[in-house]
């Protein structure tokens, strides 16, 4: 039975049923329910079935969809190989050519594309759910830094007397806040806000140069100097200095800056 119901499941989905059965099971996992609920479209008198393979298997539309296999089946059969199975000749076997039979063939592929379905989307679940772990930790990292930068920076400032270093840290001069439109961001954009878990009224920044070798040289700087408070010489800072400059250098080279 399965090399006579599998291509009807492509047949009545849209699908090529002479692809093969790796590739029409591709297609069928690729199709989605109607946003209007309904099962099947019609088109110049041609029905494209859409069943909900995410759903359960005696749902109404999946319901019905099994249901046109099953009929499709047995109409088929009974037309094609009337003559034939007078003969004993008939291209299903005589044990198999019962309703309850060509029901569970049916009903078991379905759950076989429904699996295909579920594991395909729990998949990519896992991976977004990582992605935006990832992206937490990042912003979490961001946010330790800077706090300590900060620190540093108004120590620097009360100890040299150079004011303007906390306002260098607070303000990225790479960049611009922009007002814009929804319907305007780009669909990687979206994706990206999406991944980030930004909300719809966050500002966009959009950067226009990259970051200064002297300026990352200087947050690594502070960044040296919060975790060495004890480090009072001169000869100390200036040591944190070129360790904070050789650093920046070498990252700017790698990103081809």
């Amino acid at each position: 039975l399965q090399p006579i119901i599998h291509p009807l499941f492509a047949d009545l989905c849209g699908i090529d049923s002479a692809l093969s059965c790796a590739k029409r099971a591709e297609l069928l996992c690729a199709v989605k329910p109607l946003e209007n609920g309904e099962a099947l479209t019609r088109i110049d008198g041609n029905e494209t079935w859409h069943p909900n393979w995410m759903g359960k298997i005696d749902d109404d539309v999946n319901a019905r969809f099994v249901k046109a296999i099953i009929d499709r089946t047995w109409a088929n059969e009974e037309v094609s190989s009337y003559n034939l199975r007078t003969q004993g000749k008939s291209e299903i076997d005589n044990n198999n050519y019962k309703k309850d039979v060509i029901t569970e063939c049916t009903k078991s592929y379905w759950r076989n594309i429904h699996k295909q379905v579920c594991n395909k989307s729990n998949a990519i679940k896992a991976e977004k759910a990582q992605e935006r772990k990832d992206l937490t930790h990042q912003r979490a990292r961001r946010q330790t830094v800077t706090k300590s930068q900060r620190q540093a920076a108004l120590k620097y400032e009360s100890q040299s007397g150079n004011k303007g270093a906390l306002a260098i840290v607070d303000t990225d001069f790479a960049s611009e806040v922009l007002s814009y439109s929804g319907s305007e961001l780009s669909a990687d954009t979206i994706q990206r806000r999406k991944k980030a878990d930004v909300g719809k009224t966050a500002n966009l920044v959009r950067g226009y140069q990259w970051r200064s070798v002297d300026y990352v040289a200087f947050l690594r700087w502070l960044s040296l100097r919060n975790q060495k408070p004890d480090a009072d010489t001169e000869e100390e800072w200036r040591a944190c200095k070129q360790e904070a400059q050789d650093s920046a250098t070498q990252e700017t080279r790698q990103k081809g800056i």
